[in-house]
C-alpha cells in the first residue's frame, strides 16, 4: 500500500450544470458521446495545466494539484499557493472555453456539431454552463489495491469541502 500525507493540495470538481435534466430525452449512446466529448476537452486542458484527473463519475470530474511532489519535497506555503493558482487557472480556462464570449466558442460549436453530425438531433449544442468547486487543504493520498483495478485515491476534508462547493455552485 503506497500512501502519502499532504499538508496542502488543491482540488477542483468540474461538472455540467443541469446535465441530468438535459439528457433525459437522449439515447444512451448520445449521453456517452457527450460525456466523452467534454471529458476529452477537460483532459486536454488538464494536460496543459499539468493538473491530475483523479476520477470521474457521471458528468463530473475531480482534478487535483499538489499530490505529485517528490518524496521529501517541501509543501510550503509558496508551493501550496502555486498549486491553488494552477487549479484555479485550470477551472477558469474550462469555464471560459465553454462560454459564448470566448473567442474559440464558434469553433467549439463546430467541433461539437462535427462530432455529432450522424446523430438525428445534435444534443446540447446550446450554451453549456460548467460549474467548478475549488478548495485547498490537507489530504491523504494512496494507491488502493482492489485486485485487477488498483486506483489512486485522495481523502480528507479538502476533498469533501470542494465537493460541497461544487454541488451548491450556481
Amino acid at each position: 500500500c503506497i500512501t502519502d500525507s499532504h499538508s496542502a493540495v488543491s482540488i477542483a470538481f468540474v461538472d455540467i450544470h443541469n446535465f441530468s435534466d438535459r439528457i433525459k430525452t437522449l439515447a444512451p449512446r448520445q449521453v456517452v458521446r457527450i460525456v466523452s466529448y467534454y471529458f476529452h476537452v477537460y483532459n486536454a486542458v488538464a494536460q496543459k495545466f499539468k493538473v491530475f484527473r483523479l476520477k470521474s463519475f457521471g458528468d463530473a470530474s475531480v482534478f487535483v494539484s499538489g499530490v505529485n511532489k517528490e518524496p521529501g519535497e517541501e509543501q510550503g506555503r509558496d508551493t501550496a499557493a502555486q498549486d491553488a493558482f494552477v487549479v484555479g487557472s485550470f477551472c477558469g480556462y474550462i469555464i471560459q472555453l465553454f462560454s459564448p464570449g470566448f473567442s474559440h466558442y464558434p469553433q467549439r460549436l463546430d467541433n461539437f456539431a462535427e462530432a455529432f453530425k450522424h446523430e438525428p438531433d445534435a444534443p446540447m449544442t446550446g450554451i453549456v454552463k460548467v460549474r467548478c468547486g475549488l478548495h485547498s487543504g490537507p489530504a491523504t493520498s494512496g494507491m488502493i489495491d482492489v485486485g485487477k483495478t488498483p486506483s489512486f485515491e485522495v481523502y480528507g476534508p479538502a476533498l469533501s469541502l470542494c465537493q460541497r462547493m461544487q454541488a451548491t455552485a450556481i
